[in-house]
């Protein structure tokens, strides 16, 4: 109902039934990815966002929706709260979809993360954690998401060529290092320490 409201123009009406179809009913993955499109294309944050997160929350295995949001986000501009669903969506998901290069380029944007606003600063009187990264990457996105809601830094040393274990700390807003002429793993834990 509500994508043809939209396509008629009447907005208001429109965005009642995706409001009503989105939240009370049980809408199909082909719903889902019609009202994903429309909200993207009112261009009316004010509005989309809040019903973007209510139906991701509502349906955790719908990428699309996730998906479309990040593409709302960047849209208009806002790249630290598309970071955060980026994400998201590779703790939920995956790394997939091309998703790693997109996020890699935003992540560069935004810079790393760092909850003082100095991006990078180092030597501050808040919390570091400190990681030495080795090929395995299965459980990083979690770490990480975790370890940004406990730390105003993440310093992470790369003591080898693992670079994808690298692209997901960046992505998760570590300062990343990388050791070429030290690969010892106490030197790369000492270089870990000297850079908190």
């Amino acid at each position: 109902m509500g994508v043809a409201q939209a396509r008629t123009c009447d907005i208001e009406a429109a965005k009642q039934s995706l409001e009503k179809g989105l939240l009370l009913e049980s809408p199909s993955y082909a719903d889902l990815t019609k009202i994903g499109s429309i909200l993207v294309l009112m261009d009316d944050a004010e509005f989309a966002d809040p019903l973007f997160i209510s139906a991701i929350e509502r349906y955790p295995k719908n990428k699309y929706l996730l998906y479309r949001h990040i593409s709302h986000l960047l849209a208009g501009g806002r790249l630290l709260a598309a970071m955060d669903f980026i994400e998201a969506a590779i703790c939920r998901f995956g790394i997939e979809d091309g998703i790693l290069t997109q996020a890699l380029k935003i992540r560069e944007a935004v810079g790393p993360h760092c909850t003082d606003g100095n991006s990078g600063s180092g030597g501050r009187n808040g919390v570091t954690v400190c990681t030495v990264l080795n090929g395995e990457t299965h459980g990083l996105p979690a770490f990480f998401r975790k370890a940004k809601t406990a730390a105003d830094e993440i310093v992470a040393v790369d003591p080898g060529a693992y670079q994808e274990a690298r692209d997901l700390a960046h992505i998760f807003g570590a300062r990343v290092f990388r050791m070429v002429d030290h690969p010892e793993f106490n030197d790369a834990w000492q270089l870990a320490s000297e850079m908190a």
